[in-house]
């Protein structure tokens, strides 16, 4: 007799995952050198934020990816190429 899928246990990266991210973002909210606005940002913040900057977010990746591959501008998730 085989389980409804609901009732199978997850796959061990589908939950590690999750987690592992979680212990990041407090490891970095946790780091000595970070002022307390910082740290709340780490968490409040959009992806990609970093207190030094030292980080792009998605916007600038995506745009740097175009860039590099004009072919797949437009495309879902993708922005289109800038007008000349």
């Amino acid at each position: 007799m085989q389980l409804p899928a609901i009732l199978t246990l997850p796959r061990l990266h589908e939950v590690a995952g999750p987690i592992y991210l979680v212990l990041l973002l407090i490891e970095y909210a946790l780091a000595p050198a970070v002022p307390l606005s910082a740290r709340l940002r780490y968490i409040f913040a959009p992806p990609g934020w970093s207190h030094d900057q030292s980080r792009q977010d998605s916007h600038n990746i995506k745009a740097d990816y175009v860039r590099a591959h004009p072919q797949e501008a437009g495309t879902p998730g993708l922005p289109k190429l800038p007008a000349v």
